[in-house]
């Protein structure tokens, strides 16, 4: 019998599981907001790239630890905050709209 290897989970493969799953927050949203606009040694820059589902997956979601550069994500400071603040603003915006949803439901029952 074949055994199948799970594959490993890395820290950025860790935080956008859990703004997928817990916020509701699509690895797409997170990394335009998380990914530096700065641009990479090819003239893009990673938030430029965040529609890009194999490229997103590949340099960024999946990475093995150390090879995500620091240079793709946002420097924290002012900005970092603004946009941390920006995700929050989308988890609740999707939480009340479910919490919304749940009371439709509970109203029509």
């Amino acid at each position: 019998m074949m055994a199948f290897r799970m594959e490993e989970t890395t820290p950025c493969g860790a935080m956008f599981d859990a703004f997928k799953r817990h916020c509701g927050i699509s690895h797409k949203q997170l990394a335009g907001l998380i990914l530096s606009d700065r641009p990479l040694s090819d003239g893009r820059s990673a938030a430029s790239r965040a529609s890009d589902r194999t490229w997103l997956s590949h340099f960024v979601v999946h990475a093995p630890v150390g090879v995500a550069a620091a240079c793709v994500f946002l420097r924290l400071g002012y900005g970092g905050a603004t946009r941390f603040g920006a995700v929050a603003l989308v988890w609740r915006a999707q939480h009340d709209l479910r919490a919304d949803h749940r009371l439709r439901e509970q109203d029509v029952i």
